[in-house]
C-alpha cells in the first residue's frame, strides 16, 4: 500500500494578462528573477481556462513574467484567469514531500491523488487552502475512484478542504470509502452545504476522524451533510469520531438525512448547532449517535429528531451523550414494525423548550386502541436506561413518553424532570423500574396496559405523583388496565393546588380497572390520596376493582385525606395498610352528593385490617 503526498501550499496568486497554449502571462507583481517559478505548479482557479488538474512549470522569464508548462492548457488562459502557484504539481509523481527535484515531487491537488491512488492507499496532505481547480471544491466519488479505499490524512487541522459534492457516476458498481483524518472541511461558498449525496448517489461512504468540519454563520447556509432521497437501495454512509462540528446558521439540520445504510457520531464536540443535529428519515441501516457533547443556540435545535423513519434495518445507539441549550432531545418514531434493538443509554439531556415537547420520546403520543396495539409490537427492544433529562424552560415539557405504539420497552434508572409530566407511558407491557421522576406532575399512566411498575421515586411538584387515564388517538381510546404498580415512592407534599392528591385517576371517561397498587408509600398533597376527575359521576364507574396492599399512606394538613369526588359505582378497597393523616383525619371520604351515589359507594368501599390515624 503506497503513501502518497499532496503540497498545495501557495507560493504565489494573481490574475494573468495574457497566455497560449503551453504558456501563461503571471501578474505584474511576480518576481523578476529568471527559472524562480520553475518546478511550481500552476491552476486556473477561475475565469478563462479553469483547468481540471494543474501544470507544472518548466521555465520561467522574469523579464517577461511568462510561465511555461510541461503541456498545454484544455483552454487557453487570458487577462481574466485567476492561477494559483503551489509547491506540488499534479504531472508529479507524488511519492515525496517536495516540491519537483528534477525527477520526484508532492501533487499540487488532493482530486487528482484521489485519482492515482489503488485501494488502501494514504496520501499525506500538507497544510494549505484546497479549492481544488477542477470544480473550486473537493467532488468524490469519480470514475477513476470506483470501489477503492482512500485515506486523506492532513499534516493537522491547520489544512482546509474546500468540499461540496459527494458523486457517483451511473455505471458504479461498488461503494468508493473515504477516510479523511486531521483536516479542516469547509463548504464551497454561499449557501451550499459543506457534502451533498445527490438522490443517484449511492455508494459513497466518507468517514471523518479528528476533523474540523464546519458552516459559516449565516441565515441561508446549508448543512454539514445533506443526503436527500436515495433513487436505489442506500449504499451510502457518513461518519464522524472525534470531530469537532460547527453549524451556526438557520434554517437547516446540521445533519439532513434520507436513507442511509450507517450513519455515525460519536465522541465528537457539536458547536453552536441552531437548527436540529440529527435529522435522519427515510429507509435506514443503523444509526449510532455516542460519547458526544453537544450545543445548542437555537430555538429549533433538537438532538436527534428520528421522527420520520420508514425502516431500520440495523441498531439504533444514542448513549453517553451531553447536550445542552436544546429545544427537545430525542425522538425516534419507525413506521414500519422494526425488530431491531434500540438503544438509548446513559445521556444527559437539558433542553430550554421554547415550544411544548418532550426530552426523550418513543413511538406516537396517540395510543392505538386495544387491538392494534398487540398486532403492530413497535419497540419491543426498547431499553431506555441510566438517562438524565432537564428542562429549565418555561413551557410545559414532558421529559419523556413512552407512546402507546410501545410494548415490552425497559425504562430502568433514569433521572427525569420535566416541566409538566416526568413520564408519560402509553405502552404496553412495559417495565419502568428504579426511575427518578419529578415535575408539576411526575408518572402518567395513559392508556398502559400489563406494565410493571416497580421502585420508583416520583415527587410531584404541584400535581400529581401518579395519575392514571386513556387517551384517545388512533381509533378506540384505550384504557389503562392489569398493571402492577407497587414498591414505589409517590410524593406529593410540594404540591400547592386545593384539587391535587398523590394519585388521580381521570380523563374524559376515567376508566380503569384491574390494576394491582402494593407496598407503596404515598405522601398527599392538599387534596388526599385519590382524586377522581372527568365528567361529574359519569355513567361507568371511574375505578373497577383497584386494589392497595400494605401500602403506607400519607397526608398534609389540609383538607380530606384518603378519598375525593368518587363517582357512582366505584369499588375502591384498602387492604391491611397504614393511614395517617392530619387535622381532618385520615379516612374521610367526600361522596357524591346525590343519595343514591354516596350509598352506592358507601356499600363498595372497604378498608380492611388496617391501621387509621391522625
Amino acid at each position: 500500500m503506497a503513501e502518497y503526498y499532496v503540497k498545495g501550499s501557495q507560493v504565489a496568486t494573481g490574475t494573468a494578462t495574457a497566455g497560449d497554449a503551453t504558456t501563461i502571462t503571471l501578474a505584474e507583481d511576480s518576481s523578476a528573477v529568471d527559472d524562480f517559478y520553475n518546478g511550481y505548479g500552476i491552476s486556473i482557479l477561475s475565469g478563462t481556462g479553469n483547468s481540471k488538474s494543474s501544470r507544472r512549470i518548466t521555465d520561467y522569464d522574469g523579464t517577461t513574467r511568462v510561465a511555461t508548462i510541461n503541456s498545454a492548457w484544455e483552454t487557453n488562459p487570458d487577462n481574466t484567469s485567476v492561477y494559483i502557484i503551489t509547491l506540488g504539481a499534479d504531472p508529479n509523481d507524488g511519492t515525496v514531500n517536495t516540491k519537483f527535484d528534477g525527477t520526484h515531487g508532492a501533487y499540487a491537488t488532493i482530486q487528482y491523488a484521489l485519482s492515482q491512488m489503488a485501494t488502501g492507499d494514504t496520501v499525506q496532505v500538507a497544510d494549505a487552502t484546497y479549492n481544488e481547480p477542477r470544480y473550486a471544491y473537493l467532488y468524490l466519488g469519480l470514475l477513476a475512484d470506483n470501489g477503492k479505499t482512500l485515506n486523506i490524512v492532513g499534516e493537522s487541522k491547520a489544512g482546509t478542504i474546500i468540499a461540496k459534492y459527494a458523486y457517483a457516476p451511473a455505471d458504479r458498481t461498488t461503494a468508493t470509502i473515504y477516510n479523511f483524518s486531521n483536516l479542516t472541511i469547509a463548504p464551497a461558498g454561499s449557501g451550499n452545504h459543506t457534502l451533498r449525496w445527490d438522490a443517484n448517489i449511492t455508494k459513497v461512504n466518507v468517514n471523518f476522524v479528528g476533523c474540523n468540519v464546519y458552516q459559516t454563520s449565516h441565515a441561508t447556509k446549508g448543512s454539514l451533510v445533506s443526503m436527500v432521497n436515495s433513487t436505489g437501495t442506500p449504499d451510502r454512509s457518513v461518519s464522524f469520531d472525534d470531530c469537532d462540528l460547527y453549524c451556526p446558521g438557520a434554517s437547516y439540520p446540521m445533519f439532513s438525512i434520507t436513507d442511509v445504510l450507517n450513519f455515525t457520531l460519536k465522541n465528537s464536540r457539536v458547536h453552536s448547532c441552531f437548527e436540529e443535529c440529527v435529522k435522519i428519515a427515510g429507509d435506514v441501516g443503523s444509526i449510532t449517535i455516542s460519547n458526544n457533547e453537544i450545543t445548542g443556540t437555537g430555538t429549533n435545535c433538537d438532538l436527534a429528531p428520528l421522527g420520520s423513519l420508514n425502516s431500520v434495518s440495523g441498531t439504533i445507539w444514542i448513549y453517553g451523550n451531553t447536550a445542552t441549550g436544546l429545544r427537545n432531545g430525542i425522538q425516534v418514531i419507525i413506521a414500519t414494525t422494526p425488530t431491531i434493538p434500540i438503544v438509548v443509554v446513559d445521556n444527559d439531556i437539558s433542553c430550554t423548550n421554547t415550544v411544548a415537547g418532550f426530552i426523550y420520546s418513543f413511538g406516537s403520543d396517540n395510543t392505538p386502541d386495544e387491538t392494534a396495539v398487540y398486532i403492530t409490537a413497535m419497540y419491543s427492544q426498547l431499553y431506555f436506561a441510566g438517562n438524565k433529562g432537564r428542562n429549565i424552560g418555561s413551557n410545559a415539557c414532558h421529559a419523556a413518553l413512552i407512546g402507546g405504539d410501545v410494548i415490552g420497552a425497559s425504562v430502568i434508572g433514569n433521572d427525569l424532570h420535566g416541566t409538566d409530566y416526568g413520564l408519560v407511558a402509553k405502552g404496553s407491557r412495559l417495565h419502568i423500574l428504579y426511575n427518578k421522576i419529578q415535575g408539576v406532575n411526575t408518572l402518567y399512566l395513559s392508556g398502559s396496559t400489563g406494565s410493571l411498575v416497580r421502585y420508583n421515586s416520583c415527587k410531584a411538584t404541584a400535581g400529581y405523583a401518579l395519575s392514571w387515564g386513556n387517551n384517545s388517538g388512533q381509533g378506540t381510546a384505550r384504557l389503562p388496565k392489569n398493571n402492577i404498580v407497587e414498591y414505589n415512592i409517590f410524593d406529593a407534599s410540594a404540591s400547592t393546588g386545593t384539587t391535587v392528591g398523590a394519585i388521580t385517576l381521570g380523563g374524559v371517561i376515567a376508566d380503569t380497572y384491574g390494576q394491582i397498587i402494593n407496598r407503596n408509600v404515598y405522601v398527599n398533597g392538599t387534596a388526599g390520596l385519590v382524586k377522581f376527575n372527568g365528567t361529574a359521576y359519569p355513567t361507568f364507574a371511574a375505578l373497577h376493582a383497584a386494589q392497595t396492599y400494605h401500602d403506607m399512606v400519607g397526608n398534609n394538613n389540609d383538607a380530606d385525606s384518603l378519598i375525593v369526588n368518587p363517582q357512582l359505582d366505584s369499588e375502591f378497597r384498602v387492604h391491611n395498610s397504614d393511614l395517617w393523616a392530619g387535622e381532618y383525619g385520615a379516612w374521610q371520604p367526600t361522596f357524591p352528593t346525590s343519595a343514591v351515589g354516596a350509598r352506592a359507594l358507601r356499600n363498595r368501599t372497604r378498608v380492611t385490617h388496617s391501621e387509621i390515624g391522625l
